[in-house]
């Protein structure tokens, strides 16, 4: 499982910039879609070197989430479709590292913001692009991270 810490801050970060959980978040403007499928254990392991096992799926209109594991550690993966703004994101980052004591560090050239919280045991990315808001968590590396979240922004922008 992702960290207590990192699930508090996704959660926080949610609810702050979307009241009604994903709902709120889900209804762009623009035609926004997620992938229709986690990404490869091959795609995984070429961008982290590391083996990962077939991903947990859950799939919705607005919403794609994908737990892989690794040696019993987990990587989660989740795409989100979003309409916010790249300062309501922040905000949300910002209340979500306020809540739980954390702080995190910015990721340049990633995306729209994109804000990185790393632990000894855990790496917790989140990305706003291009109408998505893009979320990893569990123990990969924060080069690692952001390989992955880098080939993610790609397939959301096609």
């Amino acid at each position: 499982m992702p960290s207590k810490a990192a699930i508090i801050r996704v959660t926080v970060a949610l609810a702050v910039v979307c009241p009604m959980w994903l709902s709120a978040c889900s209804s762009s403007t623009k035609a926004v879609t997620v992938p229709a499928a986690c990404p490869s254990r091959q795609a995984l392991a070429s961008l982290s070197g590391a083996t990962f096992g077939p991903p947990t799926t859950r799939r919705t209109s607005a919403s794609l989430a994908c737990l892989y594991q690794q040696g019993g550690i987990p990587l989660s993966v989740a795409i989100n479709t979003t309409n916010l703004t790249v300062s309501q994101f922040q905000a949300g980052e910002d209340a979500a590292a306020a809540a739980s004591h954390l702080t995190p560090s910015t990721v340049a050239n990633l995306g729209s913001a994109a804000f990185l919280l790393a632990s000894a045991n855990s790496t917790d990315l989140t990305v706003l692009a291009n109408g998505h808001v893009i979320t990893l968590a569990g123990g990969v590396t924060s080069a690692q991270a952001e390989a992955i979240a880098h080939y993610l922004v790609n397939q959301v922008s096609g």
